[in-house]
């Protein structure tokens, strides 16, 4: 059994809520309501390294949590089968930042813990460009995922 993933942007939690019941997940345009595809990637990396990749990348500061800035479940579905999570600020900003200094210490720091960084930044080029397109929209980074 595998287990679906794909990184995208909405404007909100309510358009990210609305993912978890479209067919085939954001990268398909909903034929229902004709909503269209949104912005998204896959990452392949494994699933836990995934979820503790979320973790590290929200604060886990009382500053992050008084915040509210800190990353979410958004929804689940089918008894866990299907799931939407938001991305902290921080951890979109952190990844946004790679595209400009790739070297960058704090955003290594959290890489680091998953895998080789240079492994990442290669394989995750793509999120990297998602994180700056979402930060310069001002809009959140949301993880989709699907058993």
């Amino acid at each position: 059994m595998g287990i679906l993933a794909d990184y995208f942007i909405a404007p909100d939690d309510n358009a990210a809520e609305a993912i978890l019941d479209r067919v085939g997940g954001p990268s398909v345009a909903d034929e229902e309501t004709g909503a269209p595809a949104l912005p998204c990637t896959q990452l392949d990396m494994d699933p836990a390294a995934q979820l503790t990749w979320v973790a590290m990348m929200s604060p886990d500061t009382a500053e992050g949590a008084a915040s509210q800035d800190m990353g979410a479940t958004i929804g689940i579905r089918n008894e866990g089968e299907v799931a939407v999570m938001r991305l902290s600020t921080a951890g979109r900003d952190a990844l946004a930042a790679l595209a400009t200094n790739p070297d960058d210490p704090e955003a290594a720091e959290v890489l680091v813990e998953l895998a080789d960084p240079d492994e990442i930044l290669e394989d995750g080029a793509e999120l990297v460009a998602l994180a700056v397109q979402a930060k310069q929209a001002g809009h959140p980074l949301y993880l989709w995922m699907a058993v």
